[in-house]
């Protein structure tokens, strides 16, 4: 069966990891199938990013998809403008 007309098959789950000169792993991310981040580890945290529909960053949670919520991004109705990071710690 073809795939509707304009529509493509999203990437494959994807990482990428960032070595020092003595190839000490200094950060590792993880991508979705829509190349958004889905995780980023630095040895010491784990941050896990969720996407809304659109595709637009909703949430930063700590240690687990489930965890702690560090920052929630919030759009206008028309899913314009600058998201408004509310609470939280920042890394």
């Amino acid at each position: 069966m073809e795939p509707p007309c304009g529509w493509r098959r999203p990437p494959p789950r994807t990482a990428k990891s960032i070595r020092d000169g003595a190839q000490q792993l200094i950060e590792a991310y993880t991508y979705d199938p829509y190349n958004n981040r889905d995780t980023r580890s630095d040895g010491a945290a784990t941050r896990y990013f969720e996407y809304d529909e659109a595709q637009q960053l909703k949430q930063i949670r700590a240690g687990s998809p489930t965890g702690s919520v560090l920052a929630d991004f919030v759009y206008d109705a028309n899913g314009n403008g600058n998201p408004t990071i509310s609470d939280r710690t920042q890394k």
